[in-house]
């Protein structure tokens, strides 16, 4: 991790914390893969927003959805503020 801190969700909490969180929510989907479609950069507001291509084949139940061990393939659009881009 390369931060001390992270903010998710306008809530504060430890690299570690983070990590260890996305890990539960991501366990149900072993071969879970993240691409980046999407990079933006808006040097001004210290914000990036991407949007990240998802895909994998959950083994367990998946946000409420029943396993059926089929692809799953979805976008996320996230934003990210980065205090570090002027320095």
């Amino acid at each position: 991790m390369g931060h001390p801190t992270i903010t998710w969700k306008r809530k504060t909490c430890s690299g570690e914390k983070y990590v260890t969180t996305m890990g539960r929510t991501t366990n149900p989907i072993p071969d879970l893969k993240f691409s980046n479609d999407m990079l933006l950069v808006d040097k001004y507001e210290q914000t990036v927003v991407a949007r990240l291509l998802i895909v994998g084949r959950p083994t367990r139940e998946f946000l409420e959805f029943m396993v059926t061990r089929e692809r799953v393939d979805f976008a996320e659009h996230v934003p990210y503020r980065v205090s570090w881009l002027d320095k």
